[in-house]
């Protein structure tokens, strides 16, 4: 018997097909410090949705916080809260912008979390397409990518999952393994998807997703 593990490591394990935890993290990070020095003059107040519970949400969330940093160092981290599911992000962002209404840049480990705080942020009053405002999360859920999709929203980026890359590293994986070949760990990169970009399309007919 071989076995793969996915996303993690666990004893006796033959391999493993995941992810780049704090690099993705950090390539989030690196596009929001652009697009906050491009639109926002390099000064914003950030808030950080992580996941200290999990390794894996303690490496996004240091690599979106250092990727950030290290292309905007002016940017004020005013909070950084748990929350992975839409109602801990909209809960979570809700009382975050009752606490610093100029909060104007919302990063997250977990697109479910930014899509609560996307719902948040529409709820405190404040505009959808406001333009010196960034939210962006991680994994390219359905949400996430139909915002993106069509544009024009503070909804500006997702590290959107490759599912076939995964499908296809863990056959092939596993195909090595049968032949008795050595296999170190199978690194799938996340993708970063932005406004409007074609990739949002592609990623939900990868999901099956039809409308």
């Amino acid at each position: 018997i071989k076995w793969i593990t996915y996303g993690d490591k666990i004893e006796n394990q033959n391999a493993t097909v995941g992810y780049a935890q704090y690099d993705d993290g950090h390539r989030l990070g690196e596009y929001a410090g652009k697009w906050v020095n491009e639109n926002l003059g390099g000064s914003a107040k950030v808030a950080i949705l992580g996941y200290e519970k999990g390794s894996w949400g303690q490496l996004r969330g240091k690599g979106i916080k250092e990727g950030l940093l290290s292309i905007a160092p002016k940017v004020e981290i005013v909070a950084e809260q748990d929350a992975i599911t839409p109602t801990e992000g909209l809960n979570v962002t809700r009382t975050l912008l009752q606490a610093n209404p100029d909060i104007n840049v919302i990063l997250g480990v977990e697109d479910p979390a930014t899509e609560g705080a996307y719902k948040a942020w529409i709820a405190s009053g404040k505009d959808p397409k406001d333009p010196k405002a960034f939210i962006g999360g991680m994994d390219g859920t359905p949400p996430a990518l139909k915002l993106l999709r069509e544009g024009g929203t503070v909804y500006r980026a997702s590290m959107a999952i490759p599912l076939k890359a995964v499908g296809n590293a863990i056959v092939e994986t596993a195909d090595r393994l049968i032949k008795g070949e050595e296999t170190g760990d199978t690194i799938v990169p996340l993708a970063l998807v932005t406004e409007k970009s074609p990739d949002a399309q592609n990623y939900l007919d990868e999901q099956g997703v039809k409308d």
